[in-house]
């Protein structure tokens, strides 16, 4: 679609976040995340290729979940990919 423009603009990217090597050092205007940086390991490394990838004056858009205590290790080891996890689930844990 192209959102009243002449030609298309925006375009969707599906990769892991900490690592944009397929993309050149300010290639893009826009980062948009949603419930991404949480799932990363690597936090600090988003924040480095997100910056790297954005041009000059670029922002980044992102929604996350933040918790103020330590996971317990159980849902810490759960694969957020490969399983359903219901949210009964995650509210019945005791933290």
């Amino acid at each position: 679609e192209t959102f009243g423009y002449e030609k298309a603009n925006t375009e969707f990217v599906c990769s892991y976040i900490e690592q944009l090597d397929a993309f050149p050092d300010e290639s893009f205007d826009v980062v948009v995340s949603n419930c991404v940086v949480n799932l990363s390991p690597d936090k600090a490394a988003v924040l480095r290729e997100v910056y790297r990838v954005l041009k000059p004056g670029g922002e980044m858009y992102f929604s996350d979940i933040y918790s103020n205590k330590r996971m317990p290790k159980e849902l810490m080891e759960m694969r957020c990919c490969g399983e359903n996890v219901s949210l009964e689930r995650c509210i019945g844990m005791t933290f």
